[in-house]
């Protein structure tokens, strides 16, 4: 009976674990996952997301990149760097992001692309040495709320301390959310400890 109620106790204890390790990030992208910028950066770093084979958005990139051009627009930033890898088609993450934002009425001379941010890791990493080819000393990172957490950690290891920003859904909920917030617990865990 003792051995018995000591395997349930350490049964729910480690099923408590596990389901808090799980929450953890989820309860960082629900608070600070939702920071939106109030002060000016010299660059914002905007995230890519899908496009499709004909060159059109996904819903996510197509938020990210008008939340950029929100800061753009309201003076909180004197450059947008497109980060992203490429498309289903012929048309790259970056340069989808740019036609979207010139449309939008930013100028093409306040628009830098990376082409190389095949992933967060490899933006955070291009970002330092855009920072510092273009002297750029303050960044925010555009992304989705799920995200942030993530960006902030793999920014901070390029020894850039920027601030974040949520882009808004405009319209219905993301489709993929409950999907996107999983898999971004999961690589929240493998960033923060190193496995990434």
């Amino acid at each position: 009976m003792r051995i018995h109620r000591r395997l349930l106790f350490q049964f729910w204890f480690t099923l408590g674990v596990l389901v808090g390790l799980g929450l953890y990030p989820v309860l960082l992208m629900c608070t600070v996952g939702n920071a939106r910028a109030n002060t000016h950066a010299d660059v914002a770093l905007v995230l890519g997301a899908r496009v499709f084979a004909d060159g059109s958005p996904s819903d996510a990139l197509l938020d990210r990149v008008l939340a950029g051009c929100d800061l753009y627009e309201q003076g909180l930033c004197d450059t947008l760097l497109f980060s992203g890898g490429p498309g289903d088609g012929a048309i790259s993450e970056p340069q989808a992001m740019r036609t979207i934002a010139i449309h939008r009425g930013i100028p093409t001379n306040a628009i830098v692309l990376d082409e190389h941010g095949l992933n967060t890791a490899e933006s955070a990493v291009n970002t330092a040495a855009l920072c510092n080819a273009h002297g750029w000393s303050s960044v925010i990172g555009v992304t989705h709320f799920y995200h942030t957490p993530r960006l902030k950690i793999t920014l901070s290891r390029e020894g850039i301390l920027a601030s974040t920003h949520s882009a808004r859904r405009r319209g219905m909920v993301l489709r993929k959310l409950p999907v996107f917030m999983a898999r971004e617990a999961v690589a929240w865990w493998a960033y923060t400890l190193g496995l990434r």
